[in-house]
Order: C-alpha cells, then sequence, then structure tokens
C-alpha cells in the first residue's frame, strides 16, 4: 500500500469524506477552508476560503454540492463555481452533524441546541425533535433512506425517515462519536466515548394493532462490547430475568457477518456466519457451551449472507423461514436448517449484496459486472428465478423463465442504492426509473419471455421522485402514477407507446401516493388536502370528470405532514408527523362498483347507483362506462349528474351508424383526438379523419392529411378560407397561399362531394 501525505489545513481537520462516484474527497476544519481533493492527494479546488470552524460535511448524491456547517447555519455549495450556494440558519446551537441521504435526497442535521432536524434539499424543515438531555453527537442514514439513527450522550434513537422515533435506548458508553450502518442497513455500529464499540441490530415485529395490515415496528437490540473476537454473544431477550445471557458460541476463526432466523420457537432458533475464510456455517442456539456443533454449509469464499421469514399466507406446507447467499455467479436459496431450496448461476460475476422485500417474496443482488439480479421466490415450483438488469444498457440481458420477477430496492457496484420511490412492480410489468437520467422510467413486461419484454422508456419534462403503478386489471389497464421534482403528480398509459403515451397532471404539491391493493384507486397526501381519486383513469375517457370523482379531505385532522403507508380494501393507513397510525375508511360502494365495471355488468352498476343515488358514483359509473364505450350506460349516468352537453354528445354518437366512428367519437369525448384519428385511418374513414382536424382547427394536420391520402385537399383550402372569412382575416400560412394559388375552388362541387362523403358513411 503506498501511502501520501498532503498538508490541508492550518487548525485541525475536523471532516473527511470520499465522494459518493469515488473521484474527490472532501476535507474541512478549524481554520473555515474547505477543500476537494483528487485520490491522488492533489488539491482541486478550495470551496470556502475562511469562516467559522466546519465542524460536519456530507457530499451530495450525485457528488455535484458540498452540505457544511458553519456555527448555527447550514450551507449547500455545488461544486460549480458560477451556481449559487443556499445557506440558511438551521439550529439555535452550533451545529455538530450533519447527514445527506443518498436515497431520498433529504439532510439531517444535529447541533448543541440538543434537537436533530430533517430539512430537505430547499432548506425547508420536514421535522424538528423536542430537546433531548445532551447535544447530538452523532447521525446516520440507512443505506435505503427509509430511517436514521442519533446517537447523544448514553443515547441511540432509531428514526423514521420522517423524523418520529422508532426506539431509544440507553447504553451506558458515554457520547456517542460517530454511527456506521451495514450496507442492508439491519445492523448499525457506533464509536463511544468510552472506548466501547457499540453494536445494534434492528428487529422488526408485528404492531398488535396495526389495523388492516399490520405495520412493522423496528427495534434496536445493541450489543456493547470492546474488541471484537471470534465469540458471538447470545442474548435471550425474551425474558427479562437476569439469566438471559447465555454462554457465547465459539468458532475457530474471526466472524465476519452473521444472521439469525426469525420464526419459530426458541428452540428452533439457529445463526448462520460467514467467517474471515468466507466459509459458511450454521449452529443451533438453544443448545450450550461444548454441545453446539456447527454444520459447515459450504466453502468457496461467499460474499452475502442475509435471513428472512417466510410469510404463513404463503402457500407452503408448515411455513418457516428461509435465508439466501451469494457468491461469483451464485445464488442460492436455503431452508432454515441450511439445505438448499435452489441454486441459480447468473452470469453476473460476484453478488455483493443482496436485498429482500418486505414479504421475502422477492430479492434484489447487486452485482459484480455492475448489473442489478432480480429473483422472486416461487413458492409453487422448486426454484427461483431470476433476471438480470444491466445499468449501461437499460434492459433485462437474461430472462431465465417466464416468472414474475420483481424489487424493491437494491445496490449496484458502484454502491448507488435503487430507493423504493424509483422502483414499482405489479404482477405483470416492472418500472424503474433511469439512475443516470431522472426523467426516464424503464419498463419490463415480465409477463412474457420474448425478447420483446423491454418497451420504450416514459421520458417526462422533469425529474422523477416517486412512481406507482397499479396492480390490478390486465397489462392494457396498467397505469403510472408518478410525482416530479415541483411535486405534481401526473398518470400515464403503459399500454401505449413513444410520444403517444399522455401523461395527465392530477394534482399538485403532492408528497406520498399509494394505489389500492384490490381496485384501481388511487390516494395521495397533499400539502392542504387527502385526494382519494376513485377513478383515475377517467383522464382517458372525460378530463371533466375528474372533479367529479375525487374525495377531498381536509388535513387538519392528520397533523402536520402526514404520509400515506397503505390502501387496503376501504381502508387507508395513514401515519401521522409523531409516528401515530390512523385508519380512514373510504365507502365499500366505489369497489363493488369497480367490480361490476370490470366485468361489464352495467345493469348491476345502474342499479347501485341508483340505490344510493350519490353524484360520486354517478361520476365513477359515467367514466367507466366511456371508457368501455359502453353508450346506453354513459347516457344514464351522464344524466344523473346533469351533463346534459354529454347526453347530446351522445345521443349524435348513437344515431352515427358506422361502428367505428363511434368508437373514436367516444374518444373525441374524451379528448383523445390522436386515438380517434387513428381508428378512422385505419378503417378508411378519410374524410372524417381530415373533418376531425378541421373542428378542432388543427389545420397544419388536416392539410397533411389530405395531401398524404391525395384526396380532398380542395375540401381542407375551402373550408379554411371560410372559417378566415367569417374571422375576416387574411391566409398568412404559406403552405396554404401556395396550394390556393394552385387549385381552383369550386365551391359547389366540394359542397356536393363532403355531403356525398356523409351520407357515404351514413
Amino acid at each position: 500500500m503506498e501511502e501520501k501525505f498532503a498538508h490541508i489545513d492550518n487548525g485541525a481537520t475536523l471532516v473527511g469524506r470520499w465522494s459518493h462516484d469515488g473521484a474527490g474527497i472532501l476535507t474541512a476544519g478549524e481554520d473555515g477552508q474547505v477543500k476537494i481533493w483528487s485520490r491522488n492527494g492533489l488539491l482541486r479546488t478550495t470551496l470556502i476560503s475562511g469562516g467559522p470552524p466546519v465542524y460536519s460535511a456530507a457530499w451530495s448524491p450525485d457528488s455535484n454540492k458540498v452540505l457544511l456547517t458553519q456555527a448555527k447555519s447550514l450551507v449547500i455549495k455545488p461544486l460549480s463555481p458560477n451556481n449559487k450556494a443556499t445557506k440558511w440558519q438551521a439550529h439555535d446551537g452550533l451545529i455538530l452533524k450533519v447527514a445527506w441521504c443518498s436515497s431520498t435526497d433529504l439532510i439531517l442535521s444535529g447541533g448543541e441546541d440538543c434537537k436533530y432536524k430533517v430539512w430537505d434539499t430547499d432548506g425547508r424543515q420536514l421535522y424538528s425533535s423536542l430537546t433531548h438531555d445532551h447535544p447530538i453527537s452523532s447521525l446516520a442514514w440507512a443505506p435505503g433512506g427509509d430511517m436514521f439513527a442519533v446517537g447523544s450522550y448514553n443515547t441511540l434513537r432509531l428514526c423514521d425517515k420522517v423524523g418520529w422515533s422508532h426506539s431509544l435506548d440507553k447504553p451506558d458508553t458515554g457520547s456517542v462519536y460517530d454511527l456506521v450502518w451495514s450496507n442492508d442497513a439491519t445492523q448499525i455500529a457506533g464509536a463511544c466515548a468510552n472506548g466501547s464499540l457499540l453494536l445494534g441490530t434492528i428487529i422488526q415485529r408485528k404492531a398488535p394493532d396495526g389495523g388492516p395490515e399490520n405495520n412493522p415496528t423496528r427495534v434496536v437490540v445493541m450489543l456493547v462490547i470492546t474488541m471484537i473476537k471470534v465469540v458471538i454473544h447470545i442474548f435471550d431477550i425474551s425474558s427479562s430475568s437476569s439469566s438471559n445471557v447465555t454462554a457465547p458460541l465459539s468458532h475457530s476463526h474471526e466472524i465476519t457477518q452473521l444472521a439469525v432466523n426469525q420464526t419459530g420457537s426458541l428452540q428452533e432458533r439457529h445463526v448462520a456466519f460467514i467467517d474471515k475464510n468466507r466459509d459458511l456455517y450454521l449452529s443451533m442456539v438453544s443448545t450450550k457451551g461444548s454441545n453446539r456443533r456447527c454444520h459447515k454449509l459450504g466453502g468457496g469464499r461467499w460474499s452475502v449472507l442475509r435471513c428472512r421469514d417466510l410469510k404463513t399466507s404463503v402457500s407452503v406446507s408448515g411455513g418457516g423461514d428461509m435465508f439466501a447467499v451469494g457468491s461469483y455467479n451464485t445464488l442460492r436459496l436455503c431452508d432454515k436448517v441450511g439445505w438448499s431450496h435452489s441454486l441459480d448461476k447468473p452470469d453476473t460475476g460476484s453478488v455483493y449484496d443482496l436485498v429482500w422485500s418486505s414479504d421475502a417474496t422477492q430479492i434484489a443482488g447487486a452485482c459484480a459486472n455492475g448489473s442489478l439480479l432480480l429473483g422472486t421466490i416461487i413458492q409453487r415450483s422448486k426454484s427461483s428465478h431470476c433476471y438480470v438488469y444491466n445499468f449501461n444498457t437499460p434492459c433485462i440481458i437474461e430472462l431465465r423463465d417466464s416468472n414474475t420477477s420483481m424489487i424493491l430496492q437494491a445496490e449496484n457496484d458502484l454502491k448507488m442504492r435503487f430507493q423504493l420511490e424509483s422502483v414499482s412492480i405489479s404482477s405483470d410489468v416492472v418500472l424503474i426509473r433511469d439512475q443516470i437520467d431522472e426523467k426516464l422510467i424503464h419498463i419490463f413486461d415480465i409477463s412474457s419471455s420474448s425478447s420483446s419484454n423491454v418497451t420504450a422508456p416514459l421520458s417526462h419534462s422533469h425529474e422523477i421522485t416517486q412512481l406507482a403503478v397499479n396492480q390490478t386489471g390486465s397489462l392494457q389497464e396498467r397505469h403510472v402514477a408518478f410525482i416530479d421534482k415541483n411535486r405534481d403528480l401526473y398518470l400515464s398509459m403503459l399500454s401505449t407507446k413513444g410520444s403517444n403515451r399522455r401523461c395527465h397532471k392530477l394534482g399538485i404539491m403532492v408528497q406520498s401516493i399509494c394505489w389500492n391493493t384490490d381496485v384501481n384507486i388511487l390516494a395521495a397526501m397533499q400539502d392542504s388536502a387527502l385526494c382519494v381519486w376513485f377513478f383515475p383513469a377517467v383522464v382517458f375517457a372525460d378530463q371533466g370528470l375528474l372533479r367529479k370523482t375525487v374525495l377531498l379531505k381536509d388535513i387538519g385532522e392528520f397533523g402536520k405532514s402526514p404520509s400515506i403507508v397503505s390502501f387496503v380494501k376501504n381502508h387507508l393507513t395513514i401515519r401521522r408527523y409523531d409516528g401515530t397510525v390512523i385508519n380512514y375508511p373510504i365507502s365499500p360502494y366505489i369497489s363493488v362498483l369497480h367490480s361490476y365495471a370490470a366485468s361489464h355488468s352495467w345493469p348491476q352498476a345502474l342499479s347501485l347507483c341508483r340505490t344510493l343515488n350519490d353524484d360520486i358514483l354517478w361520476a365513477c359509473l359515467a367514466g367507466m362506462a366511456t371508457y368501455s364505450r359502453d353508450l346506453a350506460t354513459s347516457e344514464e349516468a351522464y344524466a344523473a349528474i346533469e351533463q346534459v352537453d354529454k347526453v347530446m354528445y351522445i345521443n349524435h354518437i348513437k344515431g352515427i351508424p358506422v361502428k367505428a366512428a363511434q368508437q373514436a367519437e367516444m374518444y373525441l369525448l374524451g379528448g383523445n383526438i390522436s386515438e380517434a384519428e387513428s381508428i378512422l385511418l385505419q378503417h378508411g374513414l378519410i374524410f372524417r379523419a381530415i373533418q376531425v382536424s378541421i373542428l378542432t382547427h388543427n389545420w397544419d394536420r388536416a392539410l397533411e392529411l389530405a395531401l398524404r391520402h391525395k384526396t380532398h385537399i380542395d375540401t381542407v383550402l375551402y373550408q379554411r378560407k371560410k372559417y378566415l372569412d367569417n374571422l375576416e382575416k387574411i391566409e398568412t400560412n404559406e403552405k396554404f397561399l401556395r396550394l390556393q394559388s394552385e387549385i381552383e375552388l369550386d365551391e359547389e362541387k366540394i359542397e356536393q362531394k363532403m355531403a356525398a362523403e356523409l351520407k357515404l358513411n351514413a
């Protein structure tokens, strides 16, 4: 190893941080100077040349900005000299620690005012804690960004990303000076003032009153040691007696990783561990002393070890738990006793890290070749199935079989972790936001094993921060809702491709979104209200109905900055600012109406709406029937909500004898002009397609269609002339001027030709 030394500051150097891309080093200290160095030790730039001492600093997720402390203020300083720095007063006392989450882009700060606070990158305060007994001495975000840890004098606190506390522990360690998470966010280590090493493990337990969907409660189980040895200390935390410390488990080599299964009784508890030789062992915890036998499960430089529960709702005989092990070109799924369920050989190089979904049915792996390994546990068969997603060329490069594969989060070879909000999955599609260009959403059809399962990405005008895909219906009914960096909410169809994908704006200042698990109902938390769109796809049928199909609930009863946790059946689970969980019910009749519409049981749907006579139900039925092109049901539903113009237009559509023209007019009713034009052109109704463009005053498109099909050019010129004469305007379009000079317009002949076309279609 080559050592290099560089003179950095005149005072003590208090901060040294590698950038996320590994290209630079940030240093700061008592003299107030902030410098960026190359990895060869050469000074690149001096961001700040003087000022108050800098006690803590952090890199932005893209490594283009630096967060640093200046007394009571926080400063975000871009590396580019042309960009202005952002500065705001954050605390009433000296700021001692900061952390910048690479997943959620949230900022965490703590100081001598004995408070920790959560901020966004604009300096807006999202959370402020109560005053602690002692100053905040350490902060650390979990790799996934869903929680963080706070250290103080004899204090370790685990918090949700919003800021409220999961658990509070009081170890006798003095001040906790620094905290570091493991890559899988299940363990945390702390450097303590008394020279001890604080080790903590995150334990998930079910809340006894979790509502319609139990919510996990995280608890930190800690171990304080003064030296890491070849011994595993075992504590029975189910008992409060003094005998809860059992004899340690001893091994012949240093242990690098360990994991314990989570289900069954204490007698069924097993620990799997990897030693420094990367050999994998399994031992029973219930036996004591020399009676503990360690069984070697395999050699071969094992690098990853995880234990996860298998939910009892999965159809596996007897239930149980399992763990996954990754190695070079290897992914193995094992039973709790150690024998192998399945062995996969993806061509990915070493599997550096594995992350399970919360229900233990999906797994994702970060691979040495820069690929993302996606797998799902298929219980009805005897193997696991994998996709490989390549970061450099965003496509699936290996498909093991046609079974579904899903992911919640993972990490690539540069330790760039997928965040929960950037990936969304359903039974037939996987959506992943691009990690380089955050305006793109990559779409993978996992219901098919053909090579065409990668469709064109969905592109947006701004960076996308959160996305969610609906869970019910066919692939043709699949919609994605996403929030951009301006906190605007959009909805888009996935079945259409390329430029034909329309994005409709549903709301502004949206904080969180969640689809219903059973029907296509979307809930969103805005700054001032809880919004529930009972039929969000109505924007593709009739945008005018959107406001009539939404439930608005004032946000006041949910407190400050609430977030949606889950949306199951007719129950919304909402978490308040202080961590309190609230169950908010919605009408169960909406789900019944959705089921009738899905099965095209329109008489039953009409009967339900007539019985309840609710405007929201009638509006939803009008949108559903229009979306499904059912004219009779649409007419009655529109009449019930007094949409007279729509009733008259539907009567006009019913009078059109050509079925293709009827379908096109239904698309026009919903404002989908391009789809209507496409249907007309496919069925050879050129004149009607041209008339659609003329009626919408898209004259250039009307002329383009006439020239392409070499028909009705004079008709377009004639109607354009009549339109301008009525407005007392003169022609300025060069295309029309040139054609008018070349083509003689016979008004009587053109009128006869138009009448003949209409009569022919009739």
